[in-house]
Order: structure tokens, then C-alpha cells, then sequence
């Protein structure tokens, strides 16, 4: 399910289960929470897979810094911003001005 580019209102994701290059608009990202936990549920692929995505529960440090896995987080966490309209964090905001620039792709390294 990596993400591979975003924008302002969308993410470019593929899908886990066959594929698909899918352009998903940040309004259709549904958030979910249970208490202090949360996550956002993608719509349906045309396969019918439903993913979804786990924001970092607190503000512990990637163990692999620059790797892809802590590039997905870091898009992952600002989606969950969005979609929840809540403020970017100014760590957040730091971590994407230095790992992410506006336009850059995340590339899969496995």
C-alpha cells in the first residue's frame, strides 16, 4: 500500500492486494477513531480491498531516518492532519520541509 507522491488534496497510492495505481482525493480519506487511537480508512480499490492507514500515535522518532517506511509515516501523518483538520505540528511541519519537499516521490527501496 505504499504511497508514492501528494499533493495539497490528493495522494498517489498502490494498492497491496493487486496493484493498481490509484490517485485518492484527500476528502474521500475517512478518519476513524477509537478513543486516543485513530487511523484512515482509503476507499474501496476496484479490486475491492479497503486499506488503511496508522498515524503515529505519538512524537517518537522514525528509527530509520530517510528510509521509505519513515517517508510513508511521515505522508501518513500528514494526511491524518488533513482529513482530521487538525493544525500541523511544528515538528511535523520541519520533518516534511526536510525529508519531503513540495513534489518529491517516495520511492520503494525493498
Amino acid at each position: 500500500m505504499p504511497i508514492t507522491s501528494r499533493t495539497e488534496t490528493s495522494i498517489e497510492q498502490t494498492c497491496a492486494a493487486c496493484g493498481a495505481h490509484r490517485t485518492i482525493a484527500i476528502t474521500d480519506i475517512v478518519a476513524r477513531t477509537r478513543g486516543d487511537y485513530s487511523s484512515l480508512e482509503l476507499p474501496p480499490c476496484v479490486c475491492g480491498a479497503v486499506e488503511v492507514l496508522l498515524p503515529r500515535a505519538g512524537d517518537d522518532e522514525h528509527p530509520l531516518q530517510g528510509s521509505a517506511a519513515h517517508l510513508h509515516q511521515l505522508v501518513v501523518d500528514e494526511v491524518a492532519s488533513r482529513v482530521c483538520k487538525r493544525q500541523l505540528t511544528h515538528k511535523l511541519l520541519d520533518e516534511l520541509a526536510r525529508w519531503l519537499p513540495p513534489g518529491i516521490s517516495i520511492r520503494r527501496t525493498e
